[in-house]
């Protein structure tokens, strides 16, 4: 988790998928009010000939594009052309296709969709209604300090083995500030943080003083998941999206971002990181 830093690239002006966001920076240990781009995620519904057919996380961008894309890599359709119409429609936040199928072939396809283990396609509720008690189980007294963070992450790299053997999975690990108490990894960063989770899953085990490491980005589904236990705190070598930021600061999860040698972004709960 120490690629070094590289300069970010210029965002298009009003661009759709990017926004601001003001957070904190440290760099050689000194800590600083930096301006970051985040990607916007959006939840998409993909309705085909009126139907429901799928929901997908994405940013708002070239929704069209990736809807039309989404028909044919699925095999919905076989060519372009038997796309008929596709719309999106933003204020819906749907994309609109009508293909040349019967009622019931489309059922059979709705039916027969399945959630890939790749890394988009992981299945997480988005709602994040907690019960009225919520407050009293989050430990706002737990933090971390830059030194162990930047332990517990060469450890998670020196775990990492099935990635640097292929090349192709994501790792996950549940750690308390001091040692990874569970790691696991997996083609999917949410398979890997649910195996993870699930090591620890045992009756009197609980998560509100824990924190996850991932190899993988922080959105809105990862965000969700460790807000639901109550846990401190993510980590990770990539940057979150805006709306797992925002989620994470309202159940006070911090979240640590961009990890490199001598710097990292922190974006939510800068209070529980100290440097």
């Amino acid at each position: 988790m120490s690629d070094d830093a590289k300069p970010p690239m210029p965002c298009e002006p009003n661009d759709p998928a990017v926004r601001s966001l003001k957070i904190e920076s440290v760099e050689n240990s000194t800590r600083k009010n930096v301006e970051e781009p985040l990607a916007v995620e959006a939840s998409i519904e993909l309705l085909l000939n009126g139907h429901h057919l799928a929901r997908l996380r994405c940013t708002p961008n070239h929704v069209e594009e990736m809807a039309r894309g989404f028909l044919l890599t699925e095999g919905l359709v076989d060519k372009p052309g038997q796309i008929l119409s596709l719309e999106y429609l933003a204020e819906e936040s749907q994309a609109a296709a009508h293909i040349d199928m019967p009622d019931a072939q489309i059922e059979m396809i709705r039916g027969g969709l399945s959630i890939s283990s790749a890394c988009g396609g992981g299945l997480s509720r988005e709602d994040l209604t907690l019960d009225p008690d919520c407050e009293k189980k989050f430990d706002l007294t737990v933090t971390i300090t830059e030194e162990q963070i930047r332990r517990l992450a060469r450890e998670f790299d020196n775990r990492s083995m099935l990635y640097r053997k292929t090349k192709c999975a994501h790792g996950a690990a549940i750690v308390d500030g001091r040692r990874l108490l569970a790691f696991a990894e997996d083609l999917g960063r949410h398979n890997a943080v649910d195996k993870a989770v699930g090591m620890l899953a045992k009756p009197g085990f609980v998560f509100n003083n824990k924190g996850l490491l991932t190899s993988g980005r922080v959105t809105l589904d990862i965000a969700a998941k460790m807000a639901r236990l109550r846990a401190a705190y993510i980590i990770s070598r990539a940057a979150p999206s805006l709306e797992a930021v925002e989620a994470a600061g309202r159940f006070h999860v911090a979240i640590v971002g961009r990890l490199r040698r001598t710097s990292m972004k922190i974006y939510s709960a800068p209070w529980r990181v100290k440097v």
